[in-house]
């Protein structure tokens, strides 16, 4: 499977997705009474873990470790925060570029895989996002974007699960992953993408994003949803090396990527949807992959 990322002043062409008669969101149940929600925020209390800690998970393909993690992780300390219970949806930025506070995005249309100012788009993740705009609209808002140590111990908690439900490997009802209306859809568009559930032919009718909160069976145990799939998210941190200590500076020699976090619609492996697994992208990418969530910080 490819992936092609564009700078925020280039556009780059492609064919329509083709989207199928998928069913609608369910609402979001919370799973237990501990699950505190205050409006569109779940309050993540604050915890030291193991940051980065290598996780196995059951099922098939049990055993698996994501390359880059570390065996034992490095302990960290988080304050308690707000998050974001789902990503930021194109109804959101809209809002907010009407307001004057976000400046609006011009990937929009038709003849690519973004979704910002697309026709029945308005409850799925908004994407073709740079981190400075990402980061200007959570500040319209007085927010900020997580940082990575936050964003991991609200996917995780604190015994850093191997995802964001638990133990169990994902099925269509945990993430929205490359399944089989992906790869169908793919392939009308040239493309070979390869289905997470490709043995079985799982298929959850979303070819590509879904709206926000379509997988309540994936939330994680503060009450947060698509931590994994749907889209990637930006964090606040540049990239760099597990480490105890938050990447805020460019090392000599090194490039100005930051931080991302979760899987995405467009993924095929089980590794790719893990609580560990961490990559990095350009500020000013943008992409059909990748959104954001807001954070602020705890009374």
């Amino acid at each position: 499977m490819r992936r092609f990322t564009f700078p925020s002043l280039v556009l780059v062409a492609a064919l329509p997705i083709v989207i199928l008669d998928a069913p609608v969101a369910r609402a979001f149940v919370p799973p237990t009474a501990r699950v505190q929600t205050f409006g569109e925020m779940v309050l993540v209390p604050g915890a030291s873990y193991k940051f980065g800690k290598q996780a196995v998970w059951g099922g098939p393909h049990a055993g698996q470790m994501i390359p880059g993690a570390d065996a034992e992780g490095v302990t960290v300390t988080v304050g308690t925060f707000f998050l974001d219970r789902t990503e930021v949806t194109v109804r959101a930025y809209g809002a907010c570029v009407s307001s004057g506070k976000c400046v609006a995005l011009s990937q929009g249309n038709e003849t690519n895989d973004c979704t910002y100012d697309r026709p029945g788009y308005a409850e799925h993740p908004l994407n073709c996002v740079s981190f400075d705009e990402a980061k200007a609209f959570c500040g319209s808002l007085g927010k900020r974007l997580p940082d990575e140590f936050e964003w991991e111990l609200a996917e995780r908690g604190p015994t850093s699960r191997p995802f964001p439900w638990g133990e169990a490997p994902p099925t269509p009802k945990h993430v929205n992953a490359c399944d089989a209306s992906c790869v169908r859809e793919e392939l009308k568009k040239g493309s070979t993408f390869t289905s997470l559930w490709v043995d079985t032919g799982g298929d959850d009718l979303w070819a590509f994003t879904a709206p926000v909160g379509t997988y309540p069976d994936g939330v994680s145990q503060y009450g947060a949803l698509d931590l994994s799939g749907n889209v990637e998210e930006w964090v606040l941190d540049l990239w760099g090396p597990i480490s105890a200590t938050p990447t805020t500076s460019v090392p000599p020699g090194g490039y100005e990527d930051h931080v991302v976090r979760g899987g995405s619609w467009d993924l095929g492996t089980i590794d790719t949807f893990s609580g560990v697994r961490r990559s990095a992208a350009a500020k000013d990418t943008r992409t059909s992959w990748l959104g954001f969530r807001c954070a602020r910080d705890g009374a």
